[in-house]
């Protein structure tokens, strides 16, 4: 797979992305933005992107943070914008994918808590100012972070903008190791009112292994999980969305797998326990809890 021409994939594509909060980013090189429509001063209508270029969809970040910081200067106010959040689970695509970026100038879309799109980067690009990696005993994941300066503060996307998504608009959505995006999610509105963005589906995407207290990411449809750990469903679901977590070392009966509601009950319970060699148990979402769907002895 070729990460030269900065993102081929984004990062761990979802089936399923609805957006509560702050955990969406939308990046794109800066030499591919060509101009921006402006429906007032300080919204966009639409970035126009140069023929052939697309934008990349960062999914389920975890820790997704944005400060845009003011400084006072002789020449007028400066805008100091930073864009850090934490990748879970270090894989050697990964490690291509952050290298190619940080070598890259960027414009960014960010998503807020309150369903509203911010451009970044436009008048001085994005650039990556930290690539920090961590494996030890409670963590494995990556630590990034963008920054730039720019005279002017950031500009909301219209609301237009953000229904107007198509799959057109994203870098085709395959990822060597998880593969491939069902069904993207956008919130339009602070009402909540979604668009979904269909895109193929060729794999079930799968993590193997996870660490301890492990949260399910919306883009894992199956866990091989290992004995004497916890594994937790998302926090936030939409109805319908389903995980299925196995046994895929046989040693549950000596060591039980637990799955944890994360907050919902799981059949009345806080939790669900996994203790046959080689077992799984489907999880599915219904109206703010989750249901076992199915369990194989």
């Amino acid at each position: 797979m070729a990460y030269t021409n900065y993102l081929q994939n984004g990062y761990e594509n979802s089936p399923t992305l609805f957006i509560p909060g702050a955990k969406t980013l939308m990046l794109i090189k800066a030499d591919a933005v060509q101009q921006l429509v402006l429906a007032t001063k300080d919204e966009v209508d639409d970035v126009v992107r140069r023929s052939g270029e697309n934008w990349n969809l960062f999914n389920n970040l975890d820790n997704l943070s944005y400060i845009l910081t003011p400084e006072a200067t002789r020449n007028g106010t400066l805008y100091t914008a930073e864009i850090s959040f934490t990748v879970p689970i270090q894989t050697t695509q990964k490690n291509r994918l952050f290298e190619a970026m940080r070598n890259t100038d960027l414009v960014a879309i960010v998503e807020d808590k309150n369903f509203r799109w911010w451009l970044i980067g436009v008048d001085q690009p994005l650039r990556m100012v930290q690539q920090e990696q961590k494996l030890d005993n409670d963590t494995n994941q990556y630590a990034i972070k963008l920054a730039c300066r720019q005279r002017d503060n950031v500009k909301q996307m219209t609301p237009a903008f953000v229904s107007g998504l198509t799959a057109a608009m994203f870098n085709t959505s395959i990822d060597a190791v998880d593969g491939v995006t069902l069904d993207i999610r956008v919130a339009t509105s602070t009402s909540g009112t979604t668009t979904p963005i269909t895109l193929p589906n060729n794999f079930q995407n799968t993590v193997t292994a996870p660490p301890n207290n492990y949260v399910i990411l919306d883009s894992i449809g199956l866990v091989f999980a290992t004995p004497a750990t916890t594994v937790k469903l998302p926090a936030v679901a939409l109805n319908g969305q389903q995980h299925t977590v196995k046994d895929y070392n046989g040693l549950a009966s000596t060591a039980s797998i637990t799955v944890s509601g994360n907050g919902k009950l799981i059949d009345g319970y806080a939790s669900f326990s996994i203790s046959t060699d080689f077992g799984a148990a489907t999880f599915t979402y219904n109206n703010g809890a989750w249901l076992v769907s199915s369990f194989v002895n």
